[in-house]
C-alpha cells in the first residue's frame, strides 16, 4: 500500500522515538511526501531540534535515515493533480499532500482533519492506521 504523509506525521517522527517514526522505518509500506513537505519540516527545524533535545548535526542524521523508507515526489510530478486538490481542501497548504495522494493513487496518513473534507483520497489517522494494520 502507498501512503502519503502529512507533516504532523513526520514531525511526530522526527520529534521522538514514536509509534509513528516505528512505523515508518519498519513497515512494509511504500511512504510518500510531497517535495513542499521538505520547505515545511525546514520552517520546523529548530522547534524540532528543542523538542527533541537535539543539535543540527543530530536533526540532520535522523532526516536521512526517515528518508531511506520514505519517497520524495518532485512538484513536477503532481503539480497536474494542484487545482483540483485545492478546490476539494480548504486549507490550501495541504493541497500538495492531496495532489500527491491523486498523483500517486495513495491514501493519506494524517491527523490534521482538513482532510476529510473531501473524499477523493481515503484518509487515515495514525489511530486508525494501527487499529487497521497493527492489530
Amino acid at each position: 500500500m502507498k501512503f502519503v504523509l502529512d507533516t504532523n506525521i513526520l514531525l511526530s517522527a522526527l520529534i521522538k522515538n514514536s509509534l509513528s517514526r516505528k512505523i515508518i522505518t519498519s513497515m512494509d509500506f511504500d511512504f510518500f511526501v510531497p517535495s513542499f513537505a521538505l520547505s515545511e519540516i525546514s520552517k520546523y527545524k529548530s522547534y524540532i531540534c528543542r523538542k527533541a533535545g537535539i543539535n543540527s548535526v543530530e536533526f540532520r542524521s535522523l532526516m536521512k535515515i526517515l528518508f531511506e523508507y520514505i519517497e520524495v515526489v518532485p512538484s513536477d510530478y503532481y503539480r497536474a493533480n494542484m487545482n483540483t486538490a485545492r478546490k476539494l481542501i480548504s486549507d490550501k497548504k495541504d493541497a500538495p499532500f492531496l495532489a500527491c495522494a491523486l498523483f500517486l493513487n495513495a491514501e493519506i496518513l494524517s491527523n490534521d482533519a482538513h482532510f476529510r473534507e473531501q473524499k477523493k483520497v481515503k484518509v487515515l489517522t495514525m489511530q486508525e492506521f494501527v487499529k487497521k494494520f497493527l492489530k
